[in-house]
C-alpha cells in the first residue's frame, strides 16, 4: 500500500476504533442506568468514567471526520502539497493529537455533564458550561460542508472528463456526503439531552404517586430516549457499512475476507461431517462384528446341545 493510500486509511481506522469505543461507552452508560436506575452522588465516579469514555471517543470520531475531509481536500484539489509536504509521519502525529485532545477534554466535560445530572456540593455548573461540545460539532459540520462543496465544484469543472480520477472523485464525494449526514445525526443526538433538560426545567417538581396518576407525561421522556437511541444506532451501525460499500478498496478487502470465511466454514463443516461419518462407519463395523460373534456363539451352543 502506498503512502498516499495509508494517509487516508489511517483516519478510517481511527474512525472505526472511535465508533467501537463510542458503542462500548454507550452500553456502559446504559448498564449504569440499569444497575442504579438513576445517577446519584453514590455512583458519581462510575458515571464520570463512563461519560469520559463516551465523550472522548466522540471527540476522536469527530476528529477522524475532520481528518478524512482534509485528506480528501488536499488529495483532490492540491495533490502536490498532498504528496510532497504532507508526510505519513504528520498524519500519525495528527492522530496522536486527536487522541490526546480527546483525553484532555473528556475528563472535565464528563465531570460537568455528570454534575448536571447529579447535583453535588463540590461541583456546580449549568448546561451553558458545555458550549464546547456544540462548538466542536459545529466546526466538524462546517469543515466537512466546505470540503464537500469544494469537491463538487471541482467535479463540475471536470465533468466532461471520464477518467479514473473522476471515478475516484465521485467515490470520495459519496463517502463525504455520508460523513456529513452522520455528523448531523451525531449532532442531533448530542443536542437532544440538552433539549430534554431545558424541557424539564420548565416543569414543576413532582413526587409521590404523581407519575402513577399522570403517566402520560412519561411519554415525552420515553420519546426523547427513543429518538436519541435510534439516531445513535443509525450513525454507529450504518457508518462502517457505508464505508465498506462506498470505498472500493475496503469493499474488495471485505469481499475477500467474506469469501475466506465462507471457505473456512465450509472446510470446517466438511471436516466435522467427515469425522462423524467415520465414527458411524466404525460403530457399524463394530456392531456387525458383535452380531457375527453372537451368531457363532449360538451355533456353537446349539451344536453342543
Amino acid at each position: 500500500m502506498q503512502d498516499g493510500t495509508k494517509k487516508k486509511y489511517i483516519f478510517l481506522i481511527t474512525r472505526c476504533i472511535a465508533g467501537l469505543l463510542t458503542s462500548c461507552a454507550w452500553l456502559l452508560i446504559q448498564c449504569i442506568y440499569l444497575r442504579f436506575i438513576a445517577p446519584t452522588s453514590g455512583n458519581f465516579p462510575y458515571y464520570v468514567l463512563a461519560l469520559a469514555l463516551y465523550i472522548g471517543s466522540t471527540y476522536v470520531l469527530l476528529g477522524s471526520y475532520v481528518g478524512m475531509a482534509a485528506i480528501l481536500y488536499l488529495g483532490v484539489l492540491n495533490p502536490i502539497a498532498f504528496n510532497q509536504y504532507l508526510k505519513l509521519r504528520t498524519v500519525y502525529i495528527a492522530v496522536c493529537v486527536i487522541f490526546l485532545t480527546a483525553i484532555v477534554l473528556s475528563i472535565p466535560l464528563a465531570t460537568l455533564q455528570a454534575a448536571i445530572a447529579i447535583p453535588t456540593a463540590s461541583v456546580k455548573c449549568t448546561d451553558k458550561s458545555l458550549i464546547l461540545v456544540s462548538g466542536s460539532l459545529l466546526i466538524t459540520i462546517i469543515s466537512s460542508s466546505f470540503v464537500l462543496i469544494s469537491l463538487k465544484r471541482h467535479r463540475k469543472q471536470f465533468k466532461k472528463l471520464d477518467t479514473v480520477s473522476n471515478t475516484s472523485l465521485n467515490s470520495a464525494l459519496r463517502l463525504l456526503s455520508w460523513t456529513l449526514f452522520a455528523e448531523i445525526l451525531i449532532s442531533v443526538a448530542e443536542i437532544i439531552p440538552f433539549v430534554f433538560m431545558e424541557y424539564k426545567k420548565h416543569q414543576r417538581s413532582t413526587s409521590g404517586c404523581y407519575w402513577f396518576n399522570h403517566a402520560s407525561r412519561v411519554v415525552s421522556e420515553a420519546s426523547f430516549a427513543l429518538i436519541e437511541s435510534s439516531i445513535w444506532s443509525i450513525a454507529l451501525i450504518i457508518d462502517p457499512l457505508t464505508n465498506v460499500i462506498l470505498d472500493t478498496t475496503v469493499s474488495k478487502k471485505a469481499t475477500s475476507q467474506i469469501k475466506w470465511a465462507q471457505k473456512s466454514f465450509v472446510g470446517l463443516a466438511r471436516n466435522m461431517t467427515g469425522k462423524f461419518s467415520r465414527r458411524r462407519i466404525t460403530n457399524g463395523k463394530e456392531t456387525q462384528v458383535c452380531q457375527e460373534e453372537q451368531i457363532i456363539q449360538l451355533d456353537t451352543i446349539s451344536s453342543i446341545t
